[in-house]
């Protein structure tokens, strides 16, 4: 018979492994579900008892000359440009400094932490919420670095107990408040508050120096800006903290304290510039008074009060020096040239009015031109001889005298006149020949004075501008929002908290069966078994709680309906066979525990359901289990077995029957006693004629062999068989020992091998309920509860039983 091989593709294997992968996880809900029920009641735990914390936050807008350097004050005020500010994330690492944060600390005492302490959970309290406040003598105190310690104290309504006291910074004991008590820091006293915290409370009183306390505070601000915005100035400013009112007051007291440090900075800018533009004043002021007298002495020296005035009547007078001389010098001219006439013709005409400035000599030149054109006249109707010719003549010889020595003495004025003037414009040029040296010298020293001057009066107002300054007192910034907080608490985020729990909760029994089934090596699926054996999977047996199960004819359990249907597939796989030819099916395994003798008995017992003759031979002489199964002590067999029958040839088959054994209704030759050579005995000639004897009488003969591995008495039955059936016990067998089954498959060492799957839990499924037989259509899933021997070699303990256990 040829072996059919099962119809089989990937998309079928894929999606079976699918959901053998997900069965598995299904089948142990359980754990999932105490897993789940564990990790959230751990959240809730944790949510219950975990402090919540709150972000409280403020925002402020940087002004763009909030922060003044000392460069950038004088560059400004000598107009050499300058920035005049700093960008956004240098005034952020101001804000979070140590430095800064420190002053806070410092300035509300933040390094004594009043932190109330209930049954379980802690809450630390603001210095105003506390009940108590302690109060240290010595001020001073708070800012030593050896402040540090721990204080837990009850608090009742009249006093106080310390309870303990790290370090011994206080006895322990009953104290009153108000009571100056002695510590290594000093005196110190309790003082009693209003308070919403009901007594008797237990307190703890964490001391820490300033540096300490600002360290963990700095670690709580976060500083956001708008860094995509390079126009933007605002800065937010938020803190992580489980108490609001605190976080606030802290808050509130960093804008105020940076604010101060502003103004500080400012002030002793203003005041260096102050100081500085002075001492600069001084300097000019001594300079300034050098150039005055410098002018003073050139001034007394050059006989000059006013240069300018001077130097403009002295241009004036040569001016008019200059115009006289002109005047004088035409004058002169014209006197001359009439004196000549006068004295070259004694009846020449003279020119009246041309600028000669003497008056009578003006009216005696009028006259005698008038007696020379009278003769002009009277001359053409006279002659020179006559009286009237004649006294007209003397009057002009008289005039023309007259005239002639007033010319004269006229010429005579002049010339004394134009010497005078001569003289006068002489000095004149002199002086204004030195007004150019001396204006130059005055010009200079009056431009050093200029100078000094402007620059002396630019520092006097620029040092106003800084004692202004330095006296107004403008914030460095605008509060866009004081401390404030939604009141909702961002950490622990119960969202968040309770679904990493519930992933937890999934992701740890899913990581552990994950690990476990990555790490196990058995049978656990029927794609286990397809990665070895590709041909024809005859069915599967479930699990039953029955020891020593053995089919009844009227039972209708799941594991009896399962060889029934292992029966129906036989018939199948067989029916290539003739129908009336009897039958030889060897039932064999990898390892023992797998079950091959249960079911060979079982087996056995159903076909004789059917009205056949079957007869169960007990193969495996090494391991016999036949009659322990059946329920029978060998001491109470009487008859012989294989081996007796394999190595006396004198025995008849007849002899080592038995018939019906305990409930079975087939016929039985047990192993009989173990031999020393059970291999020998079975490749004998008288195995092989038993079998061809024994079908003379059966209709079906089922061999319970011994399994393939180590030995190989099963390859020497499997060659004399019609079919051979291979036991494979889920959750049992390592996936190793199918190797076997491959070498003896594929190198065709046993007839016609077919595949039963034994131990099958249809709880847990893995791949099986899903049907065998692809290639038939056969195969069911039943019950569960089988395999006392499975249970004696897998038993286990601990908290992974279960798994373990695989049940």
């Amino acid at each position: 018979m040829e072996n059919n091989q099962e119809n089989y593709n990937e998309s079928d294997s894929s999606t079976i492994n699918l959901m053998d992968w997900v069965n598995y996880y299904l089948y142990h809900w359980k754990w999932f579900a105490l897993s789940l029920i564990l990790a959230i009641a751990g959240a809730y735990l944790y949510l219950r008892y975990t402090p919540l914390k709150y972000d409280t936050s403020a925002q402020i807008l940087l002004k763009s000359n909030n922060r003044y350097s000392q460069t950038d004050i004088i560059t400004e005020a000598f107009n050499m440009g300058g920035t005049g500010f700093s960008d956004v994330e240098d005034q952020i690492k101001v804000l979070q400094s140590q430095r800064l944060i420190a002053k806070v600390v410092e300035s509300h005492r933040l390094n004594v932490r009043y932190i109330n302490k209930g049954r379980i959970g802690k809450k630390e309290l603001d210095e105003t919420e506390s009940p108590v406040t302690i109060v240290f003598e010595n001020d001073r105190v708070y800012l030593e670095e050896r402040f540090s310690g721990s204080i837990n104290v009850e608090l009742n309504e009249n006093n106080f107990v310390v309870i303990a006291s790290d370090i011994a910074v206080i006895p322990a004991g009953r104290y009153n408040y108000g009571q100056k008590i002695n510590s290594i820091f000093g005196k110190v006293s309790f003082v009693k508050k209003k308070s919403k915290i009901a007594l008797p409370a237990e307190f703890n009183i964490a001391l820490s120096p300033i540096t300490t306390e600002a360290t963990r505070l700095q670690g709580l601000l976060t500083f956001t800006s708008d860094k995509n915005n390079v126009y933007s100035r605002a800065i937010k400013i938020t803190m992580n903290s489980t108490n609001i009112l605190k976080a606030k007051i802290f808050l509130n007291g960093l804008l105020e304290a940076y604010n101060n440090d502003i103004q500080e900075d400012a002030k002793l800018i203003a005041k260096v510039t102050s100081d500085f533009i002075q001492n600069r004043l001084d300097f000019i002021e001594s300079g300034l008074k050098d150039i005055d007298q410098d002018l003073e002495d050139f001034k007394v020296n050059n006989n000059i009060s006013d240069l300018a005035r001077e130097g403009g009547m002295y241009i004036t007078d040569a001016s008019t020096s200059e115009k006289e001389l002109t005047d004088l010098n035409a004058q002169l001219l014209i006197v001359n040239q009439m004196s000549k006439n006068l004295k070259q013709s004694t009846e020449i005409l003279l020119p009246a009015y041309i600028g000669i400035g003497d008056g009578s000599l003006n009216t005696g030149i009028n006259d005698y031109n008038k007696l020379v054109m009278q003769k002009q006249e009277l001359s053409k109707s006279m002659k020179d001889k006559n009286p009237v010719m004649e006294s007209l003549n003397e009057n002009i010889a008289s005039v023309r005298s007259n005239v002639l020595n007033s010319l004269l003495l006229y010429q005579s004025n002049l010339q004394t006149r134009l010497s005078t003037l001569l003289d006068k414009k002489g000095m004149i040029d002199t002086r204004l020949g030195k007004l150019p040296k001396q204006e130059s010298e005055l010009k200079k020293i009056s431009r050093d004075q200029q100078i000094i001057e402007s620059i002396y009066m630019f520092l006097l107002q620029k040092r106003e501008e800084a004692e202004i300054k330095a006296a107004a007192r403008i914030d460095a910034f605008k509060t866009i929002e004081y401390a404030v907080s939604t009141g909702f608490p961002v950490s622990p985020n119960r969202r968040i908290i309770f679904l990493g729990a519930i992933l937890a909760g999934l992701a740890i029994p899913f990581g552990i069966l994950q690990l476990l089934l990555l790490s196990d090596t058995k049978i656990r699926t029927k794609n286990d078994i397809r990665e070895f054996f590709k041909g024809t999977i005859l069915g599967e047996i479930p699990l039953t709680d029955v020891e020593n199960y053995v089919a009844k004819e009227n039972d209708i359990s799941a594991i009896s309906e399962a060889f029934r249907t292992i029966r129906s597939n036989l018939n199948f796989l067989l029916q290539n066979n003739h129908s009336d030819d009897p039958k030889t099916i060897m039932v064999t395994s990898s390892v023992k525990g797998e079950g091959k003798t249960l079911i060979s008995i079982n087996l056995a017992q159903v076909l004789t359901f059917s009205k056949k003759k079957v007869i169960l031979i007990g193969a495996d002489l090494r391991s016999p289990k036949t009659l322990d199964y059946l329920g029978i002590h060998r001491k109470e067999v009487n008859t012989g077995g294989l081996s007796n029958y394999l190595a006396d040839k004198t025995m008849r088959y007849t002899d080592c029957l038995m018939h019906n054994p305990a409930e079975g209704k087939f016929d039985l030759i047990h192993s009989g006693v173990i031999p020393p050579n059970p291999s020998e005995l079975l490749m004998s000639d008288r195995f092989r004629e038993l079998l061809k004897e024994l079908k003379n009488h059966y209709d079906y003969i089922i061999i319970d062999s011994p399994p393939l591995n180590p030995i190989g008495d099963s390859q020497i039955i499997g060659t004399e068989v019609d079919l051979s059936i291979y036991i494979v016990r889920v959750n049992y067998m390592d996936k190793r020992f199918l190797n076997k089954l491959k070498e003896v498959t594929e190198n065709k060492m046993i007839n016609h091998p077919t595949v039963l799957v034994n131990a099958v839990d249809i709880h847990k499924r893995y791949g099986y309920g899903y049907g065998y037989g692809y290639g038939y259509g056969y195969g069911y899933g039943y019950g569960y509860g089988y395999g006392d021997e499975f249970e004696a070699n897998n038993k286990s303990k601990g908290l992974f039983k279960f798994f373990r256990k695989r049940k």
